[in-house]
């Protein structure tokens, strides 16, 4: 399976979790968030399905995504 782009298919939220599952094999929380954070600019339906699952790390991630940007134009 390929990584997916916006060009590509959408995946379903099986193919996302199987995806997720072959990145992040050992199942945290703290994975989890890495797993958010590094999928984050990826908009697709099945993926806001994945979201919804997990608002408070989709949340954190999205923050911790905008202070790295910030950090990256200030500094």
């Amino acid at each position: 399976m390929t990584e997916p782009t916006k060009e590509t298919e959408v995946w379903s939220v099986a193919e996302w979790l199987y995806y997720y599952r072959e990145q992040f094999f050992l199942l945290s929380e703290q994975k989890r968030f890495l797993f958010f954070y590094r999928t984050q600019q990826i908009e697709t339906p099945a993926f806001q399905q994945i979201r919804a699952r997990y608002p408070e790390l989709a949340v954190l991630s999205a923050y911790l995504a905008y202070f790295l940007k910030g950090e990256e134009h200030n500094g």
